[in-house]
């Protein structure tokens, strides 16, 4: 248990400042763009008076499933009609202002690394006492664990909604290279015991 605190705490640090190199200093995250007329943009979602929240473009109609035949065919090949001429919006919306990455944003950030360390630590312990005995293999299995991270989030938002590639790929990056880094410090903490020899005595020959 005291490795798996001291691995976890390691990795939340690391995953920290691992986020703060990513994000403001290395030229990692250039697929986020800005949106030309940003004035005009929020008049115009403020004149939706649009609760906070997450938002499809085109919609689709909430109350499908409760209509049926005729209206419920022209329905959808209205949705289908808007979804094939665009524009196609995948959105995050919140109406309210704040201060910009605050400080509980910071603590917030540091906690889920965290607990997600000691959850990566946790699984690493386990799989040392299986195939991960020798120091690249546990390294790869958390470098795999950021994989699997990685396709079943930002490769399924770039399947699903949208999602330009580039910003996937390096959001994928991000994940998988901090989480690598993370791998090379746990695997030192967390590694196989030394099995003790067990010195079992010869019986001597009586004869």
């Amino acid at each position: 248990m005291k490795r798996i605190v001291i691995a976890g705490i390691a990795g939340g640090v690391i995953m920290f400042v691992w986020g703060f190199l990513a994000w403001m200093i290395l030229p990692l995250h250039t697929a986020i763009n800005n949106v030309p007329d940003e004035a005009a943009f929020a008049e115009a979602m403020q004149d939706q008076n649009m609760e906070s929240g997450m938002y499809f473009v085109p919609g689709f109609p909430a109350d499908l499933h409760k209509l049926e035949g005729e209206e419920r065919k022209k329905v959808e090949e209205n949705w289908m009609a808007r979804h094939k001429a665009g524009p196609l919006v995948y959105m995050a919306y919140s109406k309210e202002g704040g201060q910009p990455m605050p400080p509980e944003m910071y603590i917030g950030s540091f906690l889920i690394n965290l607990i997600s360390s000691v959850l990566v630590a946790m699984a690493l312990c386990a799989a040392v006492k299986g195939c991960c005995q020798s120091y690249l293999s546990r390294v790869g299995f958390v470098t795999m664990i950021a994989t699997f991270a990685s396709l079943t989030t930002y490769a399924m938002n770039w399947n699903w909604f949208h999602v330009p590639l580039d910003h996937t790929i390096e959001m994928s990056l991000d994940v998988i290279i901090g989480w690598t880094l993370v791998g090379l410090v746990q695997a030192l903490i967390i590694k196989p015991c030394p099995k003790a020899m067990a010195e079992t005595p010869i019986p001597e020959n009586a004869n």
